[in-house]
């Protein structure tokens, strides 16, 4: 195995912004280099790539006057998002501030000596240090969190193996904060894991990761297959590497770090003494009794009594698994974490030289995004279909698809659509365990992904159809895709009326006390949400307006979909999101959902009455809307101490598309959104307006651009065009 290249830093030199630039590899794939002063030269800055790097300059205020209306306000905001659109039609945005993924990428390429390039180096050590926290230094699970355990070491690790010396002064700090929270054998599971694998942890310090439970009858309601598929997504990498004991080869870095992460002598430790410890900050989901009991029978039993043949045909199932989630992403994977898992597994399995690592190597650059802050690991390979599903609808419900200046950008965005629609499932499929897709659309890109998901489907579906009438004869959609995604989601309704994201039930709720993380809630089984719920049925309702196919069918999957919103209203009023914080989210596509599929709004349902009067209630002084994201931990509506200018326009969209009476509410808002307009049509960015599993937030950036774009149109027309 070769050993990683370390080359130690005691200054951080940031590499010149405008010499990088998106490299479009065929396809819609893209990619990240750096270039030369003499390359930069002859390779000019593409407007996407001066938006990106924070480069726009003044160019772009040219025609821009200070709006005077809600409608100029969005005309400026989507001449700004044109900007940022690419050749292949679509936004190319990202998943950003997850704080632990970054690291992870940098764990895979030393555990196996792949080398970082020096630019990349420095600009991930920026972009890592422009997270730590103010306070202490340490890091976190998101942005403005308190420091962890597991979020400190995994983040101070990796800038140590990205070459920042141990004396430099944001080190000093974080190793002060680490200790003093215990060191890392208080982390949390997962970051016991990593650091397992990159030979700073014992895996004697760990419970068992069996591989075994895969060959258990996949009729058994505990089989893996019934778990949600992150976790299944995740388990089985995890569980081969931990029944290699897989290990980095220990470096002299390796031997420094034993000594910097750790309050104790690393070669004096009890290792299974610590398997259960964790600090209070790293436990976010107590382990259930009943996991407690599977990982005593784990440890004392499969452990110390390993049966051979069942251990080898236990790896040889999976890493089935993992050459099947491989081969069917075009070696992407779901996500970036589950991405340095397989390259780990692939790597032992295969050997550094094969073609699946090597195949692999090259499609993990997809997650590197450069931003203003520095180079970072995404969670995905970018949201374009969700990103452009949703600027569309903003573009026909504001009538900016009918200026003829948006032409050719709405030409190219549904392109990008028809070119991103599945008409086949996954290459292994059902093997593979993976839900049925053929008709559907998923978060990010097919060819780099192909997991489908159920709002991205409904969402860009819709879009396709409000968008026909722009388009000529010969360039819409054919009937026969419609009815694919048609088709796919009437099968994705679950049994409560709602729909859950990328899969449909497989389990019951029984299946959480199996929850092994520590670190995510609500990760065993894909519930059912309201906003999913309503971005699928309201393309059914779209497509029942426009076409006689399956129309009993989708009004039986209405019908079912109006009563689980009412079902599922919270005693406050709103509705809880499940992707997007967290109420303002929920309750903006709850009303949405209802005033088009049920006709309900505020003059004659009672559910809307009291979700309105629930948002008004909780509206700033000043106009805005503001939610923490506290609240998610809490099931509850916990007020901002300050307006988001994308959870505003939640908050405004839900009223007007309930037809909410007292206009002077919105008209507050809108002035209030007009005045946070930045001259070149954006809004400042105000941190993350998503979250995941309870507990980890995520930054989407066109957000803060789309939903106050979508709003001021709308308002625009809601409030007769009146001047603000």
């Amino acid at each position: 195995m070769h050993c990683f290249s370390y080359k130690e830093f005691t200054e951080v030199k940031p590499t010149k912004i405008e010499n990088w630039r998106v490299k479009y590899l065929g396809g819609t794939r893209k990619e990240w280099v750096y270039l030369t002063d003499e390359e930069a030269a002859k390779w000019p800055l593409s407007d996407l790539e001066k938006y990106n790097l924070g480069l726009l300059n003044e160019d772009h205020l040219k025609g821009l006057n200070k709006a005077t209306t809600p409608l100029e306000a969005a005309q400026n905001a989507y001449r700004l998002m044109k900007r940022a659109q690419s050749p292949d039609g679509d936004f190319p945005g990202v998943c950003t501030d997850v704080q632990f993924l970054t690291p992870m990428y940098t764990f895979a390429f030393y555990a196996l000596g792949f080398e970082i390039p020096e630019h990349q180096r420095m600009e991930q050590i920026r972009y890592i240090l422009s997270l730590a926290s103010s306070e202490d230094g340490g890091w976190a699970m998101a942005p403005g969190d308190p420091s962890t355990v597991f979020g400190t070491s995994l983040n101070y690790t990796s800038l140590r193996i990205l070459g920042l010396s141990a004396d430099h002064p944001a080190m000093k700090k974080a190793r002060m904060t680490l200790k003093g929270m215990g060191g890392v054998l208080c982390s949390s599971i997962w970051g016991k894991f990593w650091l397992a694998i990159l030979n700073l942890y014992d895996w004697e310090g760990l419970n068992s990761i069996p591989p075994e439970i895969w060959l258990l009858p996949d009729w058994l309601p505990f089989h893996p297959s019934k778990w949600y598929m992150f976790i299944r997504s995740f388990h089985h990498p995890m569980s081969y590497l931990y029944r290699v004991r897989f290990v980095a080869p220990l470096t002299d870095l390796g031997i420094n770090l034993r000594k910097e992460l750790y309050v104790e002598d690393y070669e004096t430790i009890d290792w299974p003494k610590w398997r259960d410890a964790t600090a209070q900050g790293d436990e976010h989901v107590g382990i259930s009794t009943v996991m407690k009991i599977a990982f005593y029978f784990f440890n004392n039993f499969v452990e110390k009594y390993p049966i051979g043949p069942l251990v080898r045909r236990a790896l040889h199932r999976v890493y089935e698994q993992s050459r099947f989630e491989l081969e069917n992403t075009n070696y992407y994977t779901i996500v970036s974490c589950c991405a340095a898992l397989h390259l780990i597994v692939q790597s032992h399995a295969n050997g550094i030289e094969s073609e699946t690592v090597k195949k692999q190597k090259e499609a993990i650059k997809g997650y590197l995004w450069m931003s203003p802050e520095g180079m970072h690991v995404t969670v995905s390979t970018g949201i374009p279909a969700w990103a452009g599903a949703l600027m569309a609808h903003a573009l026909v419900e504001t009538g900016l698809c009918d200026l003829e200046e948006n032409q050719e950008s709405i030409e190219r965005l549904v392109k990008f659509f028809e070119d991103e629609q599945m008409l086949d499932n996954s290459k292994h499929w059902p093997e593979d365990y993976r839900q049925y897709c053929k008709g559907g659309w998923v978060f990010g890109l097919k060819n780099e992904n192909g997991y489908l998901l159920t709002d991205c489907t409904g969402e860009t579906l819709s879009a396709i159809m409000r968008l026909s009438h722009i388009l000529k004869p010969e360039d819409r959609f054919p009937e026969w895709r419609l009815r694919l995604a048609v088709d796919l989601l009437l099968m994705m309704q679950s049994a409560d009326g709602g729909f859950p994201a990328y899969e449909r039930r497989r389990g019951s709720d029984y299946l959480e006390l199996l929850n092994p993380s520590q670190e995510f809630d609500a990760v065993m089984v894909d519930y059912s949400a309201a906003e999913v719920t309503t971005s699928a049925s309201g393309a059914l309702c779209d497509f029942r307006e426009k076409y006689n196919y399956r129309s009993k069918d989708i009004d039986h999957c209405l019908k079912r979909v109006v009563a689980y919103l009412h079902n599922t209203q919270h005693p406050s009023g709103g509705w809880t999101g499940f992707w997007g914080i967290y109420m303002l989210y929920g309750t903006f596509f709850a009303l949405r959902g209802l005033s088009k599929i049920g006709k309900e709004y505020y003059s004659n349902s009672e559910y809307v009455r009291h979700a309105c009067d629930f948002v008004v209630s909780v509206q700033h002084d000043d106009g805005g809307w503001g939610e923490d994201r506290s609240g998610v931990k809490l099931k509850q509506f916990v007020q901002g101490s300050k307006a988001n200018m994308a959870q505003t326009s939640w908050a405004v969209l839900g009223l007007m598309y309930a037809k909410y009476p007292d206009k002077s509410v919105i008209q507050r808002a809108v002035k209030r959104v007009m005045d946070e307009q930045l001259p070149d049509g954006s809004w400042p960015s105000e941190g993350p307006t998503g979250f995941a599993f309870t507990t980890f937030a995520v930054t989407y950036p066109f957000y803060k651009i789309i939903f106050p774009t979508w709003m001021l149109g709308v308002a625009h027309r809601y409030l007769d065009e009146e001047p603000m």
